[in-house]
């Protein structure tokens, strides 16, 4: 289970409530849960500035610019049997005030639809392969940033005086073009880093085949899952990509997954 922003768990459902907060001061002060919330938090500043290098403090902006302005969401993840599993904070933009062409170009972002990943699994299930899911860290903020200056005001809670804004040296989740870069980045490193040729009727299909031996991706958002041959031959393949991939982004290599797109 999971909870979303404002939300709580009714007392009559177990695990029991935990409250979600709706600001920085609520999570940080919470009698309970504060602890937790400020190392979640301090787990997403530390990996999107110290890790995915996201963005710089500035001590003053440029004539005429305002940092946008940014909210934390919060989250609460549950094992099956109800305990919690994490406690899961972000800090994003407000990209719903970026002006188009100042602060963003392009914002289109595809992703896999249902029926394709339902196509790709029962292939994979007929062809009796390997399944390998991947998980993007932070994965919007591992894009490539356009030439557009963004500032955003630095996160709630954790506000250096001494500076001004952020400026975004790497897409932040909640902006307008975040999606779009990343979309184009994983795209790029899987066609011109790993040897995939992109699916010409379906983008977020990729396929490369070598030595006989054929291996497919299916992107969803920033999961990856990975359809390839059972055999020693195969699995060096997949290796192999993991390397290279592993370059160019922060990943979690999950194993085969117990579920997919809810599937």
């Amino acid at each position: 289970r999971s909870s979303s922003v404002g939300e709580s768990y009714p007392a009559s459902m177990p695990p029991g409530p935990v409250p979600i907060p709706k600001s920085a001061d609520e999570a940080l002060n919470d009698p309970i849960f504060g602890d937790k919330w400020r190392e979640s938090m301090m787990d997403d500043i530390h990996g999107k500035v110290e890790i995915n290098k996201g963005w710089h403090l500035v001590k003053d902006l440029p004539p005429g610019r305002k940092a946008m302005k940014g909210k934390w969401v919060f989250k609460v993840l549950y094992n099956d049997d109800g305990s919690v599993a994490r406690f899961k904070s972000r800090w994003v933009g407000k990209g719903f005030t970026q002006v188009p062409h100042v602060d963003y170009h392009e914002t289109y972002c595809s992703t896999l639809r249902a029926e394709i990943m339902r196509l790709f699994l029962a292939e994979a299930a007929a062809s009796d392969n390997e399944l390998l899911e991947i998980d993007h860290i932070k994965a919007f903020t591992q894009g490539d940033m356009d030439d557009c200056e963004l500032y955003v005001e630095q996160p709630h809670g954790f506000v250096d005086p001494k500076y001004a804004a952020c400026r975004l040296t790497k897409p932040l989740e909640g902006t307008c073009q975040a999606g779009h870069l990343f979309m184009v980045s994983n795209a790029d490193t899987l066609e011109n880093k790993c040897g995939f040729n992109r699916s010409m009727t379906e983008p977020n299909i990729f396929w490369r085949e070598r030595d006989g031996i054929l291996i497919k991706i299916g992107v969803y958002v920033d999961n990856v899952l990975l359809s390839y041959p059972k055999g020693a031959a195969a699995k060096a393949q997949i290796d192999e990509v993991i390397t290279v991939y592993k370059q160019r982004f922060n990943i979690d290599v999950r194993g085969p997954p117990r579920e997919f797109m809810g599937i």
